[in-house]
């Protein structure tokens, strides 16, 4: 199976991309400020990776990290992450573990 841009995202009969956008909505729907942002930077990378001419699995792999980058959030506290307020520091670095935290997912 091919996505909208034509890359084979479906493996063995499973669909990644299927998944993958999965995930993403679950962190629209945590932290709808944010909303439609790994989307977006997804569709940047893809029309990137074109303009570059790489390979089709390069610009597979780029896809998806890019809808992938900010997945730590999930792992974000709600209170710190849709608080309307200025971050505490230790607020702050709770926010800065989601690169780590989305590494590890």
């Amino acid at each position: 199976m091919k996505n909208e841009s034509g890359f084979e995202l479906c493996r063995n009969g499973i669909d990644y991309h299927e998944i993958i956008e999965c995930i993403v909505s679950a962190l629209d729907a945590k932290d709808p400020y944010t909303a439609g942002h790994s989307q977006r930077v997804s569709d940047m990378a893809l029309a990137l990776s074109g303009f570059l001419k790489l390979d089709r699995e390069e610009t597979e792999r780029i896809h998806i990290a890019a809808h992938l980058h900010d997945i730590g959030k999930i792992g974000v506290p709600d209170a710190v992450l849709n608080k309307p307020d200025r971050l505490s520091h230790d607020e702050w670095a709770a926010m800065k573990k989601h690169p780590q935290t989305g590494a590890q997912i």
